[in-house]
């Protein structure tokens, strides 16, 4: 399963939050890979950014190359509307130990179909909710949550967004959490995420039903 520390952001081993955890499994599963290509034109070696569904085996290719929403947000509004995609909006500043390019918003494509994958990857920083001692005092980048988004496409209706949080224990004793979202009872988006302070389930609810927004709607 997914690891969503994703190198620059370091998970707990202690839990820190009180949330109810009643998931029973991360419903939407991806693990990243990647391939190299020799490019016959340039002479040089090409990287293949992949996910490959942990359920049925399918491998989604990266179709975009956005880090920041912005850019995913007009590029959907210009060549994607009618694919029916909720787009999640960070809604704070994004921070993490590494550039700004290690966040990515991007569509994959199925190699071996026509199914669209959204997958978000970003870290946040959050005044009241602060940090640990994780920040680079020099820089002054500090973190309070990272999280990783797979989303599937879901027409929009007039319903409330569920929430189901998750969690399972890697074989290193590393902590991953999870919330799977539903919309009339069908999981559309996993969101997995590894917190640095004690966030209350609460938070989590207001900020995912803020800042998913429909995209056919921009």
């Amino acid at each position: 399963m997914l690891v969503c520390c994703f190198g620059f952001v370091g998970c707990d081993k202690e839990e820190v939050e009180n949330i109810n955890y009643t998931a029973e499994r991360p419903i939407i599963d991806f693990v990243s890979d990647r391939e190299y290509k020799d490019n016959e034109t340039t002479g040089k070696t090409e990287t293949i950014l992949l996910f490959k569904d942990r359920q049925n085996s399918s491998i989604y290719e990266q179709a975009t190359d956005f880090n920041k929403f912005e850019d995913l947000s007009e590029y959907y509004s210009n060549n994607m509307k009618g694919e029916n995609f909720y787009l999640m909006r960070c809604g704070y500043p994004m921070y993490g130990f590494l550039l700004t390019s290690e966040h990515y918003f991007d569509f994959y494509k199925e190699r071996d179909g026509e199914e669209l994958l959204l997958a978000e990857h970003y870290a946040i920083y959050d005044e009241e909710l602060g940090t640990k001692d994780y920040g680079d005092k020099a820089t002054g980048i500090h973190i309070t949550v990272s999280f990783v988004f797979f989303i599937k496409p879901i027409k929009k209706i007039e319903s409330e967004f569920k929430f189901e949080f998750g969690k399972y224990t890697m074989a290193n004793g590393i902590i991953n959490k999870y919330i799977n979202i539903f919309l009339d009872e069908k999981c559309f988006a996993t969101c997995y995420f590894s917190n640095h302070v004690n966030i209350p389930q609460e938070w989590y609810e207001n900020y995912l039903k803020t800042n998913l927004i429909y995209g056919d709607d921009l």
